[in-house]
């Protein structure tokens, strides 16, 4: 009698249209990010630079974005099958 050894559940290969997805995900959420801050941080185009409130306002809002990114993707993470 041979006994083989248990397998455990494989690891997911990463493919190059998974790669590509992952493109278009962070793509998108980059620009969902800039639409978001602004709207919020940008209340009128006068002037062709941006004021100080208003660049201290966009990169406020885009660090929040991206810290809550990270705690979704921490979680979802952890929660993942196996």
């Amino acid at each position: 009698m041979s006994k083989t050894a248990p397998t455990g559940p494989k690891k997911a290969e990463i493919t190059a249209k998974d790669v590509a997805k992952l493109s278009e995900y962070d793509s998108a959420f980059l620009e969902h990010m800039a639409e978001v801050c602004k709207k919020r941080c940008i209340l009128m185009h006068q002037k062709a630079e941006l004021s100080v409130v208003e660049e201290n306002c966009l990169d406020r809002c885009a660090n929040k974005y991206m810290q809550t990114a990270d705690i979704i993707h921490k979680s979802l993470s952890g929660h993942a099958l196996l």
